[in-house]
Formats: structure tokens, sequence, C-alpha cells
């Protein structure tokens, strides 16, 4: 008698992974609508802050550092 986990083992050994339907968890799903949702009310647009939200702190901080410098240039420009 097969037990559960020769089961499911036989089920993937035949699955066919090309042609499976991609399906996103509820949970993931409910977290990206939020995020996007927060993402249309920030000046940035979402495909950006997705990118710095997933950066190591390093490349926050640098990134962070070139938008101040930005910054003053642009007030600099203003005020001439």
């Amino acid at each position: 008698m097969k037990n559960d986990i020769d089961k499911d083992a036989e089920y993937f050994d035949t699955f066919d992974v090309e042609n499976a339907q991609r399906i996103k968890h509820p949970l993931i799903k409910k977290a990206q609508e939020r995020f996007y949702q927060k993402a249309e009310n920030m000046p940035f647009d979402s495909d950006v802050l997705l990118w710095i939200t997933n950066q190591n702190e390093d490349t926050k901080q640098h990134f962070n550092e070139m938008l101040r410098r930005e910054m003053v240039f642009l007030q600099q420009v203003a005020r001439t």
C-alpha cells in the first residue's frame, strides 16, 4: 500500500510543468494590490518603488544620495 508521500511523488513525476496554469496565492495577490494602491498616491511610478524596495541597504543609500544631489541642483537652477 502506497503512502501519501509516494502518491505525491508519482503525481509530480508526470506533472506537465510547461503547461501548468500559473496561480497566485490570495495573500500575495492582496499584498500586491495594496502595494500598487499605495504606489498610485506616491510621486514615483510603481516600478521604481518596487525596484527600490527590493534593493540592499547600500543601493538604497546610494539612490537617496543621488536623489538629494539632484534636489539641490534643481533648487540652484530655480534660483538663477
